[in-house]
């Protein structure tokens, strides 16, 4: 394969590049044998069908598949012999079959810029001495928890709105077309993405509602600090799992579950540090803590779960049950 990157701007690039026949010929050759295999001609049992009647019936969507499959291909090799830094997801200006049989792809994509520091050698910060007395440090922790709290209504219910609207347009779509190979996997990731969003939502809700119940939670500065953490790091591996969803990341399954190990950790140090301190709270403020924590450990495993539903729709293999087509 040929390509070619130029950058149009400090954060964007234009990616130029060219499948030989050969390999085009080879991919389209996998395209036909899963339409082959996956559909059912009247008069042919499903997967017995002649593969001319295959071609010329549902010649659209075999080439459909095979351009989406080259486009994959194409954007897998660029990343593996280049240093790109994507900042979003590649997008494709123009791509398809030339007549002498290959494959050419126009595209573009926004890219973290490269910048480079000048040298700090030599460098020497001004020495400053501060000591805060106790209650000056209780003092700004308790006006940055007055600053930063906010009180809302605990409602998710545009998150279900949206998740009943994906249920509905799935199911219509695979009643009306019945679609197979990637589109067929696609719609069913996307069932399960919705799902574990919405249960994401409701437990973000279950965790307001306790500490409404509790009209807040009143901790010490080394317990403030755990849960802060603890929050942080599942919210923003949720985050990670949904931009999987808008990069199509194959590879967001795999990392994401390493990532989550910080959170398990996290969830480990808040009960240890939860069951020192339970003596000296309430025991409805202990079981609410408990919950929270149970919450935001289940936030980080439902944003694992949709960067491996990504994985599964782009490449057709599930992190727990291997390649589909083996079973």
């Amino acid at each position: 394969m040929s390509h070619r990157i130029e950058q149009s701007s400090p954060c964007r690039v234009v990616l130029t590049a060219t499948l030989p026949a050969e390999r085009v010929g080879a991919e389209r050759e996998k395209v036909v044998a899963e339409w082959m295999r996956g559909v059912r001609v009247d008069g042919f049992r499903k997967g017995k069908s002649p593969r001319h009647l295959v071609e010329r019936r549902y010649a659209k969507e075999i080439e459909d598949d095979l351009a989406e499959r080259l486009v994959h291909i194409v954007w897998d090799e660029v990343r593996a012999e280049d240093t790109l830094r994507p900042a979003g997801p590649l997008e494709v200006r123009d791509s398809g079959v030339k007549p002498d049989g290959s494959f050419e792809l126009a595209a573009e994509l926004d890219v973290f810029p490269k910048v480079e520091l000048p040298s700090l050698d030599g460098f020497k910060a001004p020495e400053v001495e501060i000591e805060p007395k106790p209650d000056e440090v209780e003092t700004y922790l308790g006006g940055l928890r007055e600053r930063q709290a906010q009180w809302e209504p605990a409602d998710d219910e545009a998150v279900d709105a949206v998740n009943n609207e994906v249920d509905h347009r799935t199911a219509e779509i695979l009643a009306l077309q019945q679609p197979v190979a990637s589109d067929l996997r696609f719609l069913i990731s996307i069932i399960r993405v919705a799902h574990e969003i919405e249960r994401s939502g409701d437990l973000v809700v279950n965790c307001a509602k306790g500490i409404l119940r509790q009209q807040g939670f009143h901790l010490g500065s080394q317990m403030q600090g755990v849960l802060a953490r603890l929050c942080r790091a599942a919210l923003e591996l949720f985050a990670r799992g949904i931009d999987s969803l808008a990069d199509m990341d194959p590879e967001a399954g795999q990392r994401l579950d390493h990532e989550d190990d910080v959170v398990d950790t996290l969830v480990g140090e808040f009960y240890t540090l939860l069951a020192t301190e339970a003596e000296g709270m309430q025991v409805d403020t202990a079981i609410e803590l408990s919950r929270v924590g149970r919450y935001m450990e289940r936030i980080a495993d439902h944003a694992v779960n949709i960067g491996e539903h990504i994985g599964f729709a782009v490449t057709g293999i599930f992190p727990r049950h291997g390649n589909i087509d083996e079973h």
